[in-house]
């Protein structure tokens, strides 16, 4: 008896500690729904607060929770990628996902680790954000068939399994030598927001996460002659 309320106790001291050092930060509108999911998470998992910007987040955050309802689809890639520039050690879920496409569509990304669609119960929700926490992950089956199916397929190069517009052509040549989103703006004359949203479809079409990989899947002898033709 005494020696299972030694391991009792010290079961109680670890989720305490682990509650200390992990915080979620839920990325939403601080509505009535959001605030009690919040308050929910906090009492069974560990600290989880509403913010409004990525900007919020602090170094004991370890988890972006993303409410999909404050946010349009097409912006999720360019917030993962602020993310991914900012905060590189966090990772990502969505919360109140319409469906598994989106999850399909994201799942390359490194920092993407959970898909939670509107109606998942709450109780598996803190499931799986537990897991994702302690370095696992909780996203849909058929997403992760999907990436598989398209991992394993036979590998041709970015340039011949791919058709980039002149636009990211020109964008992905600028990258190379290690300018900014700014910069590039800058030197195009076009918004950073416009910037950003070339990468991503670049990132999408040659499957690649970052720029280093981008650049990586475009060697020498492909980008050559497009810069000799003027191209890029």
């Amino acid at each position: 008896m005494e020696g299972f309320k030694t391991s009792s106790s010290r079961k109680m001291k670890n989720k305490a500690a682990f509650k200390e050092r992990v915080e979620i930060g839920l990325l939403g509108v601080a509505d009535l729904q959001t605030t009690l999911l919040c308050e929910r998470i906090s009492k069974s998992l560990t600290r989880c607060n509403i913010i409004d910007t990525i900007e919020e987040l602090t170094p004991s955050h370890h988890l972006l929770l993303l409410d999909c309802r404050s946010v349009l689809v097409e912006d999720i890639p360019l917030l993962f990628a602020d993310l991914q520039s900012l905060r590189p050690e966090i990772v990502a879920a969505l919360l109140n996902a319409q469906g598994d496409t989106l999850a399909s569509e994201l799942i390359s990304w490194p920092i993407f680790k959970g898909y939670f669609n509107i109606s998942t119960p709450v109780q598996q929700l803190i499931q799986g954000l537990n897991e994702i926490l302690t370095g696992g992950y909780w996203l849909p089956r058929q997403s992760i068939n999907h990436y598989l199916d398209q991992f394993r397929q036979p590998q041709s190069s970015a340039f011949e399994q791919t058709s980039l517009t002149p636009r990211e052509k020109q964008i992905l040549h600028l990258m190379a030598p290690g300018l900014s989103n700014s910069q590039i703006a800058n030197r195009l004359r076009i918004s950073e927001h416009t910037v950003k949203s070339h990468i991503y479809h670049i990132y999408r079409k040659i499957g690649a996460n970052n720029r280093l990989e981008a650049l990586n899947r475009i060697s020498t002898q492909q980008v050559q002659p497009l810069l000799e033709a003027g191209v890029i």
